[in-house]
């Protein structure tokens, strides 16, 4: 039994029969030839009886369900991580929205819920797999009409305090198919520092709310709700979470590794946070371009929209520590050539021009004969 035409979405299998409830919508189902180690299948007639018995009541799912609009994920901090499924979601009440009108997301959706305090830049990334299609939206309220941005993997948004919606809804193809089903979802929130007032009142350990903390305990002891708490366990090496042990509570036996964050006791992957592709500074790759984009400082960018280099030549930019803006020297291997960033005046970056070593050496040979030529024609007058 499937919830779409691809084997990634099967609900449920059995050799004989089965029984499920189902929400409403629309499913698949596959009566299929079982093949052994050596590639034998077994096909042949059968007789298939499928029977339904409708629920009581209304077919609407109740709003106190979790990842409901009635009752949303709640997402408490971040860097915030969620594994979910659409396909098993009992909500299907958004079908497109109005920053996209012309998208349908007809599928299930899961619906989250935050609140910052702090103006400043919220992320969120999601990752499905074959014959899923998921996409992010948010918004500003429970309402379509209040979208403030959508991306199929990814949504990115500076945003002002107050209370945001984010929602995974199954895209559908014209044909009403929903390609639902199972998805990993991480959100990060980079406060604004000159907005971001950090709050440990009530606290000598954990979190600060600006992405600092409020202290540490020490050895034999746990952080439990911003107090440092007496905990034999801690401090023995040995990362035991039965014994109130965390990457938050007793990071000395509980570390996070390299590109990772503690959020709510678990080590979140951060180290591509803001990034789409590229080296992900611990020895992996945040994600590759396709053949028409470039990396280029963590994000894919048309290869049209960067300046021609020629053939054989690379061109790249070395920092200037000495200067407030990123605008140091141009380092050119290959063709020997003098390249001097334009003026960014304006507030955009523009794209310096290279100025061949060749042709300025003629200009100057062209000046200097002008001139030898001048002065002979007034010695001879």
């Amino acid at each position: 039994l499937l919830s779409a035409p691809n084997s990634a979405t099967c609900i449920k299998r059995d050799d004989k029969a089965f029984e499920i409830h189902l929400l409403p919508g629309k499913y698949w189902l596959i009566a299929d030839s079982w093949s052994d180690d050596g590639g034998v299948a077994y096909p042949g007639k059968y007789t298939l009886s499928v029977d339904f018995d409708a629920d009581d009541g209304p077919a609407t799912p109740p709003a106190d369900m979790p990842g409901t609009i009635g009752k949303p994920f709640l997402i408490q901090s971040f860097p915030f991580h969620h594994d979910g499924n659409t396909s098993s979601s009992p909500s299907d009440v958004f079908n497109s929205y109005g920053c996209a009108p012309g998208k349908s997301e007809a599928g299930p959706e899961v619906f989250y819920v935050f609140t910052v305090l702090t103006k400043g830049q919220f992320e969120a990334k999601l990752w499905d797999g074959e014959g899923v299609d998921i996409d992010l939206h948010l918004l500003s309220g429970p309402s379509v009409n209040q979208c403030i941005v959508r991306g199929h993997t990814k949504v990115t948004a500076q945003l002002n305090a107050g209370t945001y919606w984010l929602v995974a809804d199954s895209w559908a193809d014209e044909f009403g198919t929903a390609y639902s089903g199972a998805y990993s979802l991480d959100a990060f929130w980079m406060p604004d520092a000159s907005d971001c007032s950090p709050n440990c009142v009530g606290k000598v350990c954990g979190l600060d709310g600006c992405g600092g903390t409020c202290g540490t305990c020490n050895t034999w002891f746990s952080c439990v709700g911003g107090q440092c708490q007496d905990n034999p366990k801690c401090g023995d090496g040995l990362c035991e979470p039965g014994f109130n042990e965390g990457c938050q509570a007793c990071p000395q036996d509980c570390p996070c590794g390299c590109g990772q964050a503690c959020v709510e006791e678990v080590c979140v992957l951060t180290a591509c946070a803001h990034k789409d592709c590229g080296d992900d500074g611990c020895g992996g790759n945040c994600g590759d371009c396709d053949e028409n984009h470039v990396c280029t400082a963590g994000f894919c960018v048309d290869e049209s929209l960067l300046p021609h280099t020629g053939a054989g030549i690379n061109v790249s930019r070395e920092a200037d520590p000495d200067s407030a803006a990123a605008s140091g020297p141009w380092i050119v291997s290959g063709d020997e050539k003098a390249l001097e960033p334009e003026s960014h005046g304006n507030g955009c970056s523009t794209v310096p021009h290279a100025t061949p070593f060749p042709l300025l050496l003629l200009s100057a040979l062209l000046v200097i004969c002008l001139l030898r030529h001048r002065s002979r024609s007034g010695a001879g007058a």
